[in-house]
């Protein structure tokens, strides 16, 4: 929690976990596993301690059929933008490919 309020370090720590979760995620869509299997493994990636919760929570609010970009805006760690990058590849049914990116 500390990491996440320094300035630089935030961002950079942030930007880890980021590129931790997505590099998961999107190996695991693209192996064919389910988005709720695939989010469960992929945040047992992160290791930040705050962070792990929040993604812990959307899990489970997509497992009750929220969407995906709508759990993963209210994390700290998807940014406005990713989320848009995110909405359009649920609408194209092509997540992995956004997360790969």
């Amino acid at each position: 929690k500390v990491t996440l309020k320094l300035p630089i370090i935030s961002s950079a720590a942030i930007t880890l976990e980021r590129i931790r979760f997505n590099s998961g995620l999107a190996l695991m869509l693209k192996a064919g596993l389910s988005l709720d299997r695939a989010l469960e493994l992929a945040n047992s990636s992160v290791n930040n301690t705050h962070l792990k919760p929040e993604l812990t929570i959307a899990r489970k609010k997509v497992k009750e059929g929220e969407k995906l970009s709508a759990t993963l805006s209210q994390t700290e760690i998807f940014p406005p933008f990713y989320i848009s990058l995110l909405e359009v590849g649920e609408e194209s049914g092509d997540l992995s490919r956004v997360f790969d990116e």
